[in-house]
């Protein structure tokens, strides 16, 4: 199976692309660990496979629609 083929594939069953689909299991993961381990969202970041924090700030607020750290004070706060 080509790469396209596998990439159309996995679309038409998951209604995402592969590459969407693993950045959302990683800030799902980098959510999990700043909430449950306390990770800072930097640490968080680099431990679920974002190189760049910046990458991993812009990410986040698209999917959450805020900052790592606000999400965290948040729902500490209640």
């Amino acid at each position: 199976m080509s790469p396209s083929h596998f990439a159309h594939s996995f679309r038409e069953v998951a209604g995402v692309t592969p590459m969407r689909c693993i950045r959302d299991l990683r800030l799902e993961e980098a959510r999990t660990l700043m909430l449950g381990a306390g990770l800072r969202p930097g640490d968080a970041a680099a431990k679920v496979g974002f190189e760049s924090a910046a990458h991993f700030n812009r990410a986040f607020r698209r999917r959450f629609e805020t900052t790592p750290a606000e999400y965290v004070r948040r729902v500490q706060a209640g």
